[in-house]
């Protein structure tokens, strides 16, 4: 047998956001605008529990708001929305993904907030593009924890016993070897 991945007989290939399909910071322009908005920026996201608890669900923009500086949720929201044009997806990275796996369905699983369906809303390519999108505060679990982890949920919900057809684009060393783990292939590092 081959030690080749078959493209041909790859099913779903899912695909991460951030990293992956769009590589800017989120709040990148406004921060440097707002040491205020900085300040919190630098609270929420280097701090890994944080991040994760609202990556999962479990932290609200509005609970959010209340660290450090006081902005608001509106104007949090709106230094995000402010910045949407530099979350664009990238469409060659998807074209190629898509000529490398043309009869392959195309999911989108992402470690997101819920301020991700902002970026839906903004760029419906996504949803044309993708049949299905996995969000960790909706799923409530990230893709690297320990099961059950996103992918786990994802396995349930497609009816699946593992992710042997399947192909994963992630830039997290992390969430590749879950993935391997539950049967699934990724690129070489």
């Amino acid at each position: 047998m081959s030690s080749f991945l078959q493209r041909d007989k790859i099913e779903i290939v899912f695909v991460d956001w951030f990293g992956v399909l769009s590589t800017n910071y989120y709040w990148c322009v406004q921060s440097k605008r707002s040491s205020e908005l900085k300040a919190w920026c630098d609270l929420v996201f280097d701090d890994e529990v944080v991040m994760k608890e609202w990556m999962r669900g479990d932290q609200s923009i509005q609970s959010l708001a209340q660290l450090g500086p006081r902005l608001g949720v509106d104007s949090i929201v709106s230094s995000f929305l402010n910045d949407m044009e530099y979350y664009a997806p990238d469409e060659v990275l998807m074209k190629a993904i898509n000529d490398l796996f043309p009869g392959a369905q195309k999911m989108l699983v992402t470690d997101n907030f819920e301020l991700f369906e902002q970026i839906r809303k903004e760029y419906p390519i996504l949803d044309r593009y993708f049949s299905r999108t996995y969000v960790s505060y909706a799923t409530r679990r990230l893709k690297g924890d320990k099961p059950p982890s996103m992918f786990d949920i994802i396995l349930t919900d497609l009816g699946r016993v593992n992710f042997k057809r399947c192909v994963l684009v992630d830039d997290s060393p992390i969430n590749c070897g879950e993935f391997q783990r539950r049967g699934g292939h990724t690129p070489p590092r």
